[in-house]
């Protein structure tokens, strides 16, 4: 996770250790260990996030792909250097924070062009990894880093919840009600939390693990009015709901 490449070399993860050399997270850790723990299979997991930033920061510059000024240069070119191009199988994100509030790209809010940097950017790991086969996307929690107002992080979160329409192998998992919270980042137990509500999902798509019950939060397909008062609402969801 560390700003300069060059120091990357192959190790045993950590969590995090001095110099950032082979931390890979909290919650990366987390899920990594426990699905090594489990499936007796060993994993690696890169770690490319960069705390406080925008989506338009993590873009691909189209002249230099490998641009080590630029986020997604640092992390490619690491990947490159791994020779792990073709083995990359899965991406997770989790980031939006910093795009809930009105310091757009454009001068407006984060949420407006969201979508599109993000399918932008979907489609440049596609080309640079091209054997990714699914997508798992985290929905920020409200008001997280009590960033965003006027309902503009709530704004955001349902630009998160629909991008699965974009793409034929993408998951959304909620982060809203994970215990214990955190105002901006979660303490360990929270990050537990996060991984263990993705594990499932990664064993669905690469263990070959079949769920006996529902293993996504329940997504909202429908909204009707219940008669002709217009003073009773019907959600329907996806899913059974309590």
């Amino acid at each position: 996770m560390g700003g300069n490449p060059k120091n990357g070399r192959w190790g045993n993860a950590n969590r995090r250790a001095k110099g950032d050399q082979f931390t890979i997270g909290y919650w990366g850790f987390n899920l990594a260990k426990g699905l090594l723990d489990k499936h007796k299979i060993p994993i690696c997991i890169i770690n490319g996030a960069v705390g406080g930033t925008r989506i338009d920061q993590h873009q691909r510059n189209v002249a230099e792909a490998t641009d080590l000024t630029t986020i997604y240069g640092r992390l490619l070119w690491r990947i490159q250097e791994a020779k792990l191009t073709h083995g990359i199988r899965g991406v997770l994100w989790h980031q939006g924070e910093n795009d809930q509030g009105s310091d757009g790209t454009t001068g407006g809010y984060g949420w407006e062009n969201y979508r599109s940097f993000f399918i932008d950017m979907a489609s440049a790991w596609k080309k640079d990894y091209p054997n990714i086969q699914n997508y798992y996307v985290y929905q920020i929690w409200p008001k997280s880093c009590s960033m965003g107002h006027d309902g503009s992080d709530n704004r955001l979160r349902e630009v998160q919840r629909p991008l699965p329409t974009a793409f034929s192998h993408m998951s959304i998992m909620s982060t809203l009600g994970i215990e214990p919270p955190g105002g901006c980042h979660y303490p360990p137990e929270g990050y537990a939390m996060i991984a263990n509500l993705i594990a499932p999902l990664l064993e669905r798509d690469f263990y070959g693990v079949k769920p006996a019950s529902s293993i996504t939060p329940a997504n909202l397909s429908r909204v009707s009015y219940a008669n002709n008062k217009n003073d009773e609402i019907v959600l329907e969801f996806d899913q059974p709901v309590q």
